[in-house]
């Protein structure tokens, strides 16, 4: 009995949100998730965000309201347009909810602090009505029939959303088109139509300290059909990285609209909490403590939220020349300056390796040049010593062919030119003289004896043989100036033989000079970047420290600093900021939001 009336009671709460208006789900994390009540919101967080919801009401009852959502958006174009897609999934009893949308908005600054944003949601829903899904028992009951239909509907919605860095205002309208839902006709009287849902939203985030941040809200949700509901948030944000907040939900009356009725009023009392986990993961859990008149039925609900954040930057490069930048804080004006002191550092560096380098070029250049003078010496000295040598050769060679002339000229030819044969004409003719007696008469012809011809031709043949034969040296002397020139030959080859192999000991050693010579300039060059490596390293370790030094200094120095020290710090802050955000603004760089 006790469970046949709670399944009454719970079936007539499923009920109420049916036939009043058919309702969208509602997230009591809604500001952690603001694509899913404004459109416009698609892209603001400037990274690309997954967020995943799922939401489970009155569990001690059958068949209780059970919700997920699931949605993904990135900023485009500088953060100037953004893209979304949601998709979202409610069962309440016997009825299942499915919804997606494409999603689109653009964003326009309207001073450097401030932006306009304008979204539009396109998509479909598709609604399921699923008989009795064994909840009512009572065969005779319509409710009990087993038959189950479903339709699929296009929907729109729309929305605005502004914003500057610590205020942040929306409208937004949902379920544009309104079509009726299509049901088993025994039934179509407890099946309306999707009704129009209005929302106005808005916030402000209040720094209390340098480590807290409040930040009131408020969510107001207009049934164009329906009643009205209003969200009051309270949520305190530390050391940006934990926020506790509470709010309060209830109908109130807007627009001549009566609320709820008392026993079907959404009172409830709600405590939230989201944790960031790093950089890109976060994860949030709520409370709903039900306050209506079925608080006594265990009719609370519990919501967890999870959601990741990447850096689009490299995945959706900017359009623009200018950087993309995704936040202002001082850190970025410190690493300018860092950036800077490193550069002059190492202009410093690189003039006085520069001035290192001419140097070295200069000493070897010298080196060079002194050594190019030693091999001109060298190569004249060598040639000197061949000019010398060439000479020397040469007048051996004239002294080896002068030599064998000394005796043709000599006494051989004075041998020959003596007339021994001509002795006997005055001996003969002596004889004649002497014995004239014996001598015969004879006739003129006759007086010339035929003698006398060979003794002429006797007389003559040497003269002739003295003028017309040449000069003859003897065999000994021409073997020896054969012997002598061979030698020559010989020594010459020899003398050339050696100096080419001096030359090529000493372009052998000319190599290997360069090639030392080479190997330590190289060495010296290893040994050059080595320390400059270290020099690097040792650079880098004291700019840790420095910087180590210096954040110990800045915390030392805001734990000392007095209440007026500390106010003008956040005003220096502040002024910085304002500067820092219109030169970002100039060049087409987006407020980085980091409350909302």
């Amino acid at each position: 009995m006790k469970k046949q009336l709670q399944l009454l009671i719970a079936f007539c709460l499923l009920l109420s949100a049916k036939v009043m208006a058919q309702q969208d789900a509602q997230f009591s994390q809604y500001m952690f998730n603001g694509m899913y009540i404004n459109p416009a919101y698609a892209g603001f967080k400037q990274n690309l965000n997954i967020n995943a919801f799922y939401r489970t009401q009155w569990s001690g009852f059958e068949g209780a309201p059970k919700t997920m959502t699931l949605s993904v958006d990135a900023p485009m174009a500088d953060n100037r347009m953004g893209l979304g897609f949601q998709v979202a999934s409610d069962k309440i009893g016997i009825t299942d909810e499915l919804a997606a949308y494409g999603i689109y908005s653009y964003r326009i600054p309207v001073n450097d602090e401030s932006f306009l944003s304008f979204g539009l949601g396109v998509g479909f829903y598709r609604f399921a009505f699923k008989g009795n899904n064994g909840i009512v028992s009572d065969p005779t009951d319509p409710l009990s029939s087993e038959n189950a239909s479903s339709s699929f509907n296009p929907e729109v919605k729309f929305g605005l959303f502004y914003n500057t860095e610590t205020f942040y205002l929306g409208v937004s309208a949902n379920n544009l088109l309104s079509p009726y839902i299509k049901s088993d006709p025994d039934i179509s009287t407890l099946v309306p139509r999707k009704s129009t849902q209005i929302y106005l939203t808005s916030g402000v985030a209040l720094p209390l300290s340098d480590n807290v941040v409040m930040k009131p809200s408020f969510l107001l949700k207009q049934d164009i059909k329906g009643y009205s509901t209003l969200d009051l948030n309270t949520f305190f944000l530390f050391y940006d990285r934990l926020w506790v907040g509470a709010a309060y939900r209830s109908g109130i009356k807007l627009i001549n609209k009566q609320p709820n009725q008392p026993t079907f009023n959404s009172n409830a009392a709600i405590l939230m909490s989201e944790l960031f986990l790093g950089e890109k993961f976060r994860v949030g859990y709520a409370y709903d403590m039900s306050l209506s008149a079925v608080k006594d039925l265990n009719a609370s609900a519990h919501e967890i939220s999870l959601s990741y954040s990447l850096d689009v930057e490299n995945l959706f490069p900017p359009s623009s020349p200018a950087p993309r930048i995704k936040a202002v804080t001082e850190r970025n004006d410190n690493r300018a300056a860092e950036k800077a002191q490193k550069q002059k550092e190492r202009e410093v560096k690189e003039a006085a390796d520069k001035k290192e380098r001419e140097a070295k070029e200069a000493a070897d250049k010298k080196e060079r040049e002194t050594r190019e003078a030693d091999k001109v010496a060298k190569q004249k000295e060598r040639e000197a010593k061949e000019a010398a040598d060439k000479e020397a050769k040469a007048k051996q060679r004239e002294a080896v062919k002068e030599k064998p002339k000394a005796p043709v000229v000599e006494p051989p030819v004075e041998k020959k030119e003596e007339p021994k044969k001509e002795e006997p004409k005055p001996v003969k003719e002596k004889l004649v003289k002497e014995k004239k007696i014996v001598k015969p008469v004879e006739t003129p012809k006759e007086e010339k004896p035929v003698e006398e011809k060979p003794v002429k031709e006797k007389k003559e043949k040497p003269v002739k043989e003295v003028k017309e034969k040449p000069v003859e040296t003897p065999k000994e002397e021409k073997v020896d100036t054969k012997a002598a020139e061979k030698e020559a030959a010989k020594a010459a080859a020899a003398e050339a033989k050696a100096r080419e192999k001096a030359e090529a000991k000493e372009r052998a050693e000319e190599e290997k000079r360069e090639k030392e010579a080479k190997r330590v300039e190289e060495q010296k060059e290893r040994e050059a970047q080595k320390e400059r490596e270290r020099a690097e390293a040792k650079e880098k370790e004291a700019e840790k420290e420095r910087e180590r030094l210096e954040k110990a200094k800045a915390e030392q120095a805001k734990e000392v600093e007095t209440a007026q020290q500390k106010e003008e710090r956040r005003q220096a802050e502040k002024e910085e900021a304002k500067r820092i955000k219109k030169l970002k603004r100039q060049k087409g760089a987006m407020v980085t939001p980091r409350y909302f």
